[in-house]
């Protein structure tokens, strides 16, 4: 047996466990026990009907003591000053909707260009990620935020790229 092992997670050469009777194949970090409890739980779920319906009614035990929304009320109740700026900064979408300025996101098919004007030409946009303040949080933390800056052609987009660099 060798004294010497390659971590399946980490990539990283350890010493093996002597006290384990099977080859090992993870090491002890947290992140490499964790990849080895769920790699032990996929493959427990492909082969056991039994533990596959366990499982499903401890998950819908779970589900009824702790509702899908109990993590948005936790948050709100902590981040007063989140809520109060989310309520401010939706009143001024909706009076912006109210008047008109949405009329670009609101129908695809008009051919209105991003100034509001009616023009037959395409606008032309620049999409790049919303950097969002380090004091502000987005609860929503797997949702693409973009930032979308018109411009009137081609030489205007490349003015402003040479402005950022």
């Amino acid at each position: 047996m060798s004294t010497y092992f390659t971590c399946r997670c980490c990539k990283q050469k350890k010493k093996t466990n002597r006290r384990l009777k099977k080859p090992q194949k993870y090491c002890g970090q947290r992140v490499c026990q964790q990849a080895r409890k769920r790699e032990w739980d996929q493959q427990k779920r492909k082969t056991s009907s039994d533990y596959r319906q366990r499982r499903k009614l401890s998950q819908q035990r779970w589900r009824k003591t702790r509702p899908g929304d109990a993590y948005q009320k936790i948050y709100r109740s902590a981040h007063i000053c989140y809520e109060q700026d989310n309520r401010r900064r939706q009143k001024i979408r909706n009076h912006a909707f109210r008047r008109g300025k949405f009329e670009l996101l609101s129908g695809l098919g008009q051919s209105h260009t991003a100034d509001g004007s009616k023009s037959g030409a395409s606008a032309l946009f620049r999409i790049e990620p919303y950097q969002t303040p380090r004091d502000k949080k987005i609860v929503k933390t797997d949702a693409l935020i973009v930032e979308l800056t018109v411009h009137q052609g081609i030489g205007d987009i490349q003015q402003a790229e040479g402005q950022r660099l």
